[in-house]
């Protein structure tokens, strides 16, 4: 049962749910759905514009961030790090997956969405739709519930080689420690996980390939139309084949086990792994971050 709190990270009323341990999980409108530790919520307040912009993005794709001393700093920073031109691009993309087609307008809430573009306040979002409106990319429009927005063709054309995936449609390329102890993590977890999900996957494993088996990765990634990468074994093999995937355009889906997830490289922490404790977990929590960060609406 969850009761009425005020969000540690923007003061706004917030759904806590019950909790045996010292993490208490919020449901918030502004920040989304998250956790937090009793130490973390304590966190200086210049940071937590840019922790709200962390949770609820990764709410809004499937994900429940957890919110530690350790990573709180980190999470942050990622997000206030972001230039202009990136926030700008951002809410393009947050726009056009809201109208689906062009046509449609879009509804937003400066006071609650700014966070999906980083930014710090309803003001600085209310800055961005107002150049983008002087640009020509958007159009005001009145709805009976308040003000929508609505993408212009020329907006769409910008925005279009940014949503639209690359690759081969249900290829899924699989980045992960080709070791024998991922072969029931694989066989049982994230195999099953991917075909559930209406994809094939790709495993460099059961490729037979004595030469040139770096140009096939990358010919592999080329094809795929996203990515699922496990970095548990550390391996800077995966690191360099999510890069180069990301570099593509590719959709990428970071997971690792559990007891490997405080070894992963710094500059990737902030993305929201898939953290799995056993190959059912893993199929599970894949499955549900694949369907809701890949799957497109029927």
């Amino acid at each position: 049962m969850a009761t009425s709190a005020h969000c540690p990270l923007c003061q706004l009323e917030a759904e806590l749910e019950n909790s045996r341990s010292r993490t208490f999980p919020f449901n918030c409108r502004r920040c989304g759905k998250f956790e937090i530790t009793e130490e973390a919520a304590g966190v200086p307040d210049e940071l937590r514009p840019y922790l709200s912009s962390a949770t609820r993005q990764a709410s809004e794709s499937g994900r429940r961030l957890k919110i530690t001393t350790t990573n709180a700093r980190d999470l942050a920073e990622s997000h206030r790090r972001t230039t202009v031109t990136e926030r700008l691009d951002k809410l393009l993309a947050v726009l056009a997956r809201k109208a689906k087609s062009p046509g449609t307008p879009s509804v937003l809430s400066l006071g609650f969405d700014y966070p999906l573009v980083d930014a710090h306040d309803e003001r600085e979002l209310g800055a961005y739709l107002g150049y983008l409106q002087e640009k020509g990319i958007l159009r005001e429009v009145g709805i009976p519930s308040g003000v929508a927005y609505l993408i212009t063709i020329d907006g769409w054309r910008m925005i279009e080689p940014t949503v639209r995936p690359g690759g081969e449609p249900g290829r899924c390329f699989v980045a992960s420690w080709l070791d024998d102890q991922m072969d029931e993590p694989y066989r049982t977890g994230i195999d099953p996980a991917v075909r559930a999900c209406g994809y094939t996957p790709v495993w460099m494993k059961d490729i037979p390939e004595n030469k040139g088996i770096t140009d096939r990765i990358l010919s592999e990634i080329r094809r795929a139309e996203f990515l699922v990468a496990d970095f548990t074994g550390q391996r800077q093999s995966v690191y360099f084949e999510a890069g180069f995937a990301r570099g593509l355009g590719r959709e990428v889906i970071w997971c690792c086990r559990e007891d490997d997830l405080s070894h992963v490289h710094f500059d990737t922490r902030h993305l929201g792994h898939v953290a799995w404790k056993d190959p059912d977990d893993l199929r599970r929590k894949l499955e549900e971050s694949i369907r809701a960060n890949i799957v497109k609406p029927a």
